[in-house]
């Protein structure tokens, strides 16, 4: 689809009003449509890290400090 700029020396006060409103709303709808596909990709993220646990997550909890000891891959401390 091609568009082109009328002639804006051709329009009248009003069809330049007219031609602003449409390009603003447009502009408007376009930003709308944009942060909502924004936050879709946010939201998607936030809830796949929600999702995660000790379980089904190479990370330690946070805030949690693992001691030098702490065997990680099997979610124990070496026995003595």
């Amino acid at each position: 689809m091609s568009l082109q700029l009328p002639d804006l020396v051709e329009l009248s006060h009003s069809e330049k009003d007219q031609l602003i409103q449409r390009f603003f709303n447009e502009f408007t709808a376009w930003r709308i449509e944009v942060n909502q596909h924004q936050l879709k990709a946010e939201n998607k993220e936030q809830r796949g890290k929600l999702a995660k646990n000790s379980q089904n997550s190479s990370k330690p909890p946070v805030g949690i400090p693992i001691s030098p000891n702490y065997c990680v891959t099997e979610h124990r401390f070496p026995k003595q």
